[in-house]
């Protein structure tokens, strides 16, 4: 029987146990103090013996057909040179560099001021100055702030105040989307009666009506109501503008001239409004149809043409002018109404010869005469014989203003220069006429409009002066923002719909 060794004597014999004595007894093998052979020493690391240095090509190469642990890379060729770290990392080390440099140098600075403001005299007198300043500053705006804040919201309340009223007085709908119901439904009762739009019992009449681009300021409106004597058609023949859907009185029945209060009826006068509702928003057949199907009585609004007792001569507003005593408003509408009457001038172009004409002006639009207007105009004329008399009447051939025009509309003019600037001025045909004389008004589309002024450089001057004022404010109606804040041009005038209390 094995008896079992006490644990005292198995741990004195763990102690006194030694492997190597055991491996030594075992295989003979010496131990190395034992051994008298001296230790090798390992030869150092030699580039292109030991290693190669390649460049990163060719390791990511070598990586990509056999495999590979990661790159060693140092900063030069031998192996034993600093570890190199990439372009990235060296940027990120050096501008933290920089950046410790930067914060180093503020504090610095900031110990120095900080050193001087407690030894150097006077130092703490300006400190506290600039420090009361910078407070009273705050102070200013802070109560500015609240100020402009609250004045902000009397003014918002004044102006939706002044609002309100002014589109109470001129019936103006608040609500869009009611209105527009109440316009659908206009249109559905007409429709299914065959009749034109009107107000229903009780309720308002929404109409629809054109904004006008620039501001005339033509007060020469005048309203004629016509009835069953009158008939049983109007005496009356209106036209389509040649450029435009302006509707105007062609000519006028010469017993309806001789009655008294229609003597303002003369031709060329602009249709603006039928039977309470704005013609601006319709076309020319719209028009027609709404006049066709009009009851009796039948009210209707014209603007007649302005006359030379209507305007002011220009030389008249150079002379306020040199005198100081015409502001720049007054001035801009003297200018307009004469350009409503119709301006002469010459006009030149790129094909033919300049020709003389007359210029008009709008609410929507610049038209002028086209070329031998006059010509056509009496070539129109019909001579019919009376059935009575030997007598021959002449009824009226076509309009210089409305039948024989060319024009463009406002919103397609851009910007006015003077002299002789564009590419028709530079024709043969164009070189006499005078450098002082001549405005082009460039449009959409490299159109321009080529003008030879027939007075003087001071007429020239004026009205390039009022054709830009004109074309800026047709530019503030063109564009606007709509719902998603991002700013919109518009190609045709704005429409908007209007509520008319009493109408019928």
């Amino acid at each position: 029987t094995i008896g079992k060794v006490p644990p005292p004597i198995r741990r004195e014999a763990r102690l006194e146990f030694d492997q190597r004595s055991a491996a030594v007894d075992k295989y003979q093998t010496p131990l190395d103090e034992d051994s008298k052979e001296e230790p090798v020493q390992p030869e150092p690391a030699t580039i292109g013996k030991h290693y190669r240095a390649i460049n990163y090509d060719l390791w990511t190469y070598w990586r990509m057909v056999h495999g590979g642990g990661p790159c060693i890379s140092r900063k030069t060729k031998e192996i034993t040179s600093p570890p190199a770290c990439g372009p990235g990392q060296e940027a990120v080390s050096r501008l933290q560099r920089f950046g410790r440099m930067c914060i180093s140098k503020q504090r610095r600075i900031a110990k120095f001021w900080n050193h001087l403001s407690g030894t150097a005299a006077g130092v703490r007198e300006v400190l506290a100055d600039a420090a009361e300043r910078r407070i009273r500053d705050r102070v200013d705006r802070t109560l500015g702030a609240a100020r402009n804040k609250r004045t902000e919201g009397r003014l918002r309340l004044a102006a939706r105040y002044t609002q309100r009223m002014w589109r109470s007085k001129r019936a103006y709908a608040f609500n869009d989307e009611n209105v527009k119901v109440m316009k659908h439904a206009q249109e559905i009762f007409a429709r299914a009666d065959g009749e034109v739009e009107h107000a229903s019992a009780g309720a308002p009449f929404v109409v629809e009506e054109g904004e006008r681009i620039v501001q005339v300021g033509a007060t020469e409106q005048y309203e004629i109501k016509f009835t069953e004597s009158d008939g049983p058609s109007l005496p009356v023949v209106f036209k389509r503008h040649s450029c435009s859907e302006l509707t105007y009185v062609h000519s006028v029945g010469k017993d309806m001239a001789m009655k008294k209060g229609r003597d303002q009826l003369v031709p060329d006068s602009v249709l603006l409004v039928v039977q309470s509702y704005p013609v601006s928003s319709l076309a020319h057949d719209q028009v027609m149809h709404r006049l066709r199907s009009a009851k009796w009585p039948v009210t209707l609004r014209f603007s007649r043409p302005l006359t030379d007792s209507d305007v002011t001569p220009l030389a008249r507003c150079l002379q306020l002018e040199q005198q100081g005593e015409l502001p720049d408003d007054l001035k801009l509408q003297m200018l307009k109404r004469l350009l409503s009457k119709g301006v002469a001038v010459r006009k030149h172009g790129s094909r033919k010869q300049a020709y003389d004409t007359v210029v008009y002006l709008n609410e929507t639009m610049l038209f002028w005469r086209v070329r031998d207007a006059l010509k056509q105009q009496a070539n129109s004329k019909v001579r019919k014989k009376k059935k009575t008399e030997d007598v021959q009447e002449e009824v009226r051939g076509l309009s210089l203003k409305y039948d024989l025009t060319k024009g463009v509309g406002l919103y397609d003019l851009r910007y006015v220069r003077v002299g002789k600037i564009s590419s028709s001025f530079k024709r043969y045909a164009s070189k006499k006429a005078p450098q002082d004389r001549c405005l082009s008004l460039f449009c959409a589309g490299s159109k321009t409009i080529d003008l030879e002024v027939l007075g003087d450089a001071k007429e020239r001057d004026a009205f390039a002066w009022a054709f830009d004022k004109i074309i800026g404010e047709a530019r503030a109606t063109r564009i606007f923002v709509d719902k998603a804040g991002a700013p919109v041009a518009r190609s045709e005038p704005k429409k908007r719909l209007r509520m008319i209390l009493g109408a019928h």
